[in-house]
């Protein structure tokens, strides 16, 4: 893996428009285990395709149940 296939943390919460807690809740509920690289946490790439269909998955979902109203 090189460093262009790990995202940090900290970068995610803005890339989906969230808060951190839901995005570390986000993390936990798919089981994903961010890497510790010196005082950063990472995500692999894989694992940030885990969190990016979730994120889209729910982005549907959203918009999907707004149409039914």
């Amino acid at each position: 893996m090189t460093k262009l296939d790990r995202v940090p943390v900290a970068q995610l919460p803005d890339k989906y428009g969230i808060v951190k807690s839901v995005l570390y809740d986000r993390i936990n509920r798919l089981s994903i285990k961010p890497t510790k690289i010196g005082n950063k946490s990472c995500v692999s790439g894989e694992q940030l395709d885990l969190l990016d269909q979730r994120s889209l998955g729910l982005f549907q979902s959203t918009a999907t149940a707004q149409l039914g109203r």
